[in-house]
């Protein structure tokens, strides 16, 4: 067990642990607040990176949502979307986006898990990718909106954070990069 701690963990249960033992009576729970306080990680700052990733998420949903509905409104017309100026431009919009968001999360899953901030931003990429948006209702129905690249960053983070290796790194991200090229 001892081997799946990170060393922050084991540093404070070493500590619990020295405590209980240099005494008969049990410790106060101040005392192992002070011991847990000291290993716990710092809060951290957003790095630029993620400042820009969490400022374009919105916006490349609000484009898609323009998109959408300017689609709608082609339909309501009976006009073909692509024969309208006003979806032509939302779409153009979404795509110069989207390909800017792709661009910034690849430039992310390029750099080493450094803290927490890191592990929720590629959630935050993941829970985009699965169109589970505060503005929608319906992102979790197509299948084909999901980002198994993203879901694989997040579970590598976590990982990384515990402090586990990865023997076959490249496997994985092969494995999932495939996949998303079949479904995609």
């Amino acid at each position: 067990m001892s081997r799946t701690l990170s060393s922050p963990a084991r540093e404070a249960a070493t500590a619990v642990l020295a405590l209980i033992n240099s005494r008969p009576q049990s410790p106060r729970i101040d005392e192992i607040e002070a011991i847990i306080a000291k290993v716990a990680l710092p809060a951290s700052e957003s790095s630029p990176l993620a400042q820009k990733i969490r400022a374009l998420i919105p916006a490349v949903q609000e484009a898609v949502i323009a998109e959408q509905d300017a689609e709608h409104r082609a339909i309501e017309e009976r006009r073909e979307a692509e024969a309208c100026p006003t979806w032509r431009a939302a779409r153009k919009r979404t795509l110069e986006l989207d390909a800017e968001l792709t661009a910034l999360s690849q430039q992310l899953w390029r750099t080493p898990v450094g803290d927490f901030d890191n592990i929720l931003l590629r959630a935050e990429i993941a829970q985009h990718h699965a169109c589970d948006w505060p503005a929608s209702s319906d992102g979790l129905e197509d299948p084909g909106a999901y980002s198994l690249r993203a879901y694989g960053e997040v579970t590598m983070a976590v990982l990384a954070m515990g402090g586990r290796r990865f023997s076959r790194h490249g496997t994985m991200l092969a494995f999932l990069q495939g996949t998303e090229a079949r479904n995609g």
